[in-house]
């Protein structure tokens, strides 16, 4: 579904004489990460002529604060490094999150499609955020995303992250988010939009926030009474950052008794095959278990930590509605999010390395 591939693997594309554009989608923010694609693009790319770039500014309205500058400085540092290998981009201002997505969308494929070729999209993870890229491969997969259509000139055939991943975590990372977990469709809490259904499935990363983690776990069944709900809990231990990962999951230690004292499994993950693999197995699983009832059915995805969990968790969800779809009653599924508040420290800190992902559509569905 998602396989880490290389960009020599584009190369090969591009020295085959493939009629194939590349455009990659970057919107720099007051991460030093979210400039990783960019600098992997220059480096990696072998000519100007292979690639050219959208560069999103991501602004609200309201006056800029203190952290915007060092946004603007990440932006400049990236239009500055495109000039100087004369790779081809256009920087547009989008108002956010106030945003028309719509309009993004149609600007963006107006950029990136043309009538003669074929369309190889990179999406950086890293610097867009993630309602953002959930909504837009809501738009690829659904209208635009034509990738099984081999006749079919000018269109998205591929989609490939970029996914960057930073030296270190502030040991401040998420001091300021409070309130309660809401569904990220609905924009509802996730209390009162999980009293709806009778059956119930709850996937938990334990790689975030505790107090995330463990209200998901309360209002899923543990402590509430609910009438079917099975919780799935996940922890991904990333080699590269053990130090972080391991701290997660000792600040989760309280949430990882109780499912162990209920009697739960907690599934060890190491890398992002190794994610998705996992969770298509417990999607394909939790199918069977909803479509054996006609009462109404939901499954909920608490994917807290690195932007990689939500992207694979998008795509089980993605995999949970086609293998619903044709079934009566109502069947619901979501991404669940803490309500956060403006950022007033930086969220990451330095760039390790970036990685480049492709998504399978078959293997998907």
């Amino acid at each position: 579904m998602l396989r880490e591939i290389d960009l020599t693997c584009c190369q090969s594309e591009i020295s085959s004489g493939a009629n194939v554009r590349h455009v990659a989608l970057t919107a720099p923010n007051f991460e030093e990460r979210s400039t990783g694609a960019v600098r992997y693009l220059v480096e990696k790319f072998c000519s100007s002529a292979d690639i050219r770039v959208y560069v999103a500014t991501l602004q609200a309205a309201k006056p800029k604060e203190i952290l915007d500058a060092v946004k603007d400085a990440n932006l400049h540092f990236c239009l500055d490094l495109l000039r100087s290998k004369s790779i081809k981009f256009e920087n547009k201002n989008i108002l956010y999150p106030k945003i028309d997505y719509r309009a993004f969308f149609d600007g963006l494929m107006q950029y990136a499609v043309s009538d003669h070729e074929d369309v190889v999209l990179y999406l950086d993870l890293s610097s867009i955020p993630r309602l953002l890229i959930y909504k837009l491969l809501d738009y690829l997969l659904g209208d635009h995303f034509l990738a099984r259509n081999e006749k079919a000139p000018g269109v998205v055939k591929k989609v490939r992250f970029f996914y960057s991943e930073p030296k270190a975590y502030p040991k401040t990372l998420n001091i300021e988010i409070l309130g309660d977990v809401y569904c990220m469709y609905k924009d509802m809490p996730l209390h009162d939009e999980i009293q709806k259904y009778k059956v119930v499935d709850s996937i938990v990363f334990y790689n975030g926030n505790a107090h995330d983690v463990s209200q998901v776990l309360s209002i899923s069944g543990l402590d509430v009474k609910h009438s079917d709900v099975k919780v799935h809990s996940f922890a991904y231990l990333n080699s590269e950052e053990f130090g972080f990962s391991y701290r997660k999951l000792w600040e989760n230690i309280g949430s990882i008794g109780d499912i162990i004292n209920s009697r739960g499994d907690i599934d060890i993950l190491f890398d992002v095959e190794d994610i998705c693999e996992s969770l298509m197995e417990k999607i394909d699983y939790i199918c069977e278990r909803h479509q054996m009832v006609s009462a109404p059915t939901a499954i909920f995805f608490g994917c807290f930590g690195p932007k990689i969990l939500g992207l694979c968790s998008y795509l089980a969800r993605y995999r949970y509605d086609h293998k619903m779809k044709g079934f009566s009653g109502s069947r619901y599924s979501d991404l669940l999010t803490p309500k956060r508040s403006q950022y007033t420290s930086l969220y990451s800190h330095g760039l390790a390395r970036t990685r480049l992902y492709e998504l399978d559509v078959d293997a998907l569905l």
